[in-house]
Formats: C-alpha cells, sequence, structure tokens
C-alpha cells in the first residue's frame, strides 16, 4: 500500500496509510502513513473497541494536515485486549525460569540453548503441519541464537562464510528467525487458550532468555553512530516492550 499511495498520489489524490511494520515503511517513504504497534492483520487493533479504532483512524486523518512529507507518525497506544479473548494465555511448555540478573555469562548462553533445545521437538511438530517463516536468514535455531548472544555478550562475531546479508542486516534476520522459531514451537503445542501475537511478544521479551538476548543486543546498538546498527536496535524488540533506561 505504501508503495501504491506513490502512484495515487501522482494522479492528485491525497493518500494516508497505515504502517504495521515500520521498518519498511521507512524505506519506502510513502507521502503520509502511521504506524502502529498492532499484531499483523489488526491495522485498527483488535474487534469489539469502535471507540479505540475511531481515534487510530483520527490519528491517521491527523497525517494529511502535514503541510510537506513524507510523514510518518507513531501511533502512542498499544491495543486493548480483544473482546472475544478468553484469558491470558500462558505458555504451555516447562521452560525453566530465567537466570536472575547479573548471572555469569556462561550461565545465561546456556540458558538460552536450554530453550532453544527444549522448544526444538515442537518446532520441528509445526514445520511438519505448516510452512515456517524462520528462514530469514539461513541458519538453524542454534546458529542464530549462538550469534545473538556473541552480540548481547558485546563481542563482534565473524560472518558466516555462507551469509545470506552482510551485519546487521543478517544480525535482524537471524534475530526475526529465532522468534519465529520460538513462536511456532509454542503455537504447535496444544493449549487452552489460542495465543494472540501482543501475548506471544510479552512472553518471550518478558519471561524467556532468549527475550533477554534481544533486548541486550538492542540496548547494545540504540545509540550506535552506524545508522544501520541503530536501525537494527529500533526493530529488534517491540517498541510496546522496550525496556527504560534506570533513572
Amino acid at each position: 500500500m505504501s508503495a501504491l499511495a506513490h502512484h495515487i498520489e501522482g494522479q492528485g489524490v491525497a493518500t494516508a496509510a497505515i504502517s504495521l511494520i515500520r521498518e519498511h515503511t521507512e524505506v519506502i517513504r510513502p507521502p503520509r502513513a502511521l504506524w502502529v504497534p498492532f499484531e499483523l492483520g489488526r491495522p485498527f487493533g483488535p474487534p469489539g473497541h469502535p471507540e479505540f479504532q475511531r481515534d487510530v483512524l483520527r490519528a491517521l486523518l491527523a497525517t494529511l494536515e502535514a503541510e510537506s512529507g513524507p510523514v510518518l507518525e507513531d501511533y502512542p497506544y498499544d491495543a486493548p485486549v480483544a473482546a472475544d479473548d478468553e484469558g491470558p494465555w500462558a505458555c504451555p511448555l516447562p521452560l525453566p525460569a530465567p537466570p536472575p540478573p547479573g548471572s555469569p555469562a556462561e550461565e545465561f548462553a546456556r540458558q538460552v540453548l536450554d530453550e532453544v533445545a527444549a522448544l526444538r521437538p515442537w518446532y520441528n511438530e509445526s514445520c511438519r503441519t505448516r510452512r515456517t517463516l524462520a528462514v530469514n536468514s539461513g541458519l538453524e535455531p542454534e546458529d542464530a541464537a549462538e550469534l545473538i548472544l556473541a552480540l548481547s555478550r558485546g563481542e563482534t562475531p565473524d560472518e558466516p562464510a555462507d551469509a545470506r546479508a552482510p551485519f546487521p542486516a543478517l544480525i535482524r534476520f537471524a534475530a526475526d528467525d529465532l522468534k519465529a522459531f520460538a513462536f511456532e514451537a509454542v503455537i504447535a503445542r496444544p493449549s487452552t487458550a489460542p495465543p494472540q501475537g501482543a501475548e506471544l511478544n510479552q512472553w518471550l521479551f518478558n519471561e524467556t532468555a532468549m527475550g533477554e538476548a534481544l533486548h541486550q543486543v538492542r540496548e547494545r546498538f540504540v545509540d550506535a553512530e552506524d545508522p544501520a546498527w541503530k536501525a537494527l536496535a529500533r526493530t529488534i524488540v517491540p517498541a510496546a516492550l522496550i525496556r527504560q533506561p534506570p533513572q
């Protein structure tokens, strides 16, 4: 839609688009766009919340007031819980609790790799019945986890010989693959309440060592001088779950 907006504007019609993947919109640079921190498929938030959806629409239309562009605004509120949700979802897999803050690096790394090992059988089960999305980097989940771990420790690892992209794009792909791996694994394990995207993100980034490693990578590069690494930091953790630095 962002690319189509350029064509429509060329015909003299003003456009405003909803963005669900901010980094894509940053590259395409449509005339006007509103990025929303909602799960894919719900550009105005969940059903059953008409006033919230009207507020998103008002924020989108407000981008038309800009005198020049391109315009990319961020919607400041998270989506409410859907009216038809059955209740809070909990990970059905018995993963060990993440190590406490300040644990030795070796213990933390072992925890991350133990989580990957625990999720692997369910991920394999998921791949039997559906097409996996964990294919961007070309790395196995274990290798993607090792790459993220090295960066979380402050190291600068060598790029894999058969890498599909150079750093930092490969890191972004590896992070996306690791997230897809974890989500597909827990979805494959039956649970009483199917998880929503926001619930999966809350689980991964607040309750797992894998999520902690991704937080650490984001925090390492959020103030990087290189704009490519800084862009990685903006996309590796959902905006709603970014941790605030201690005061």
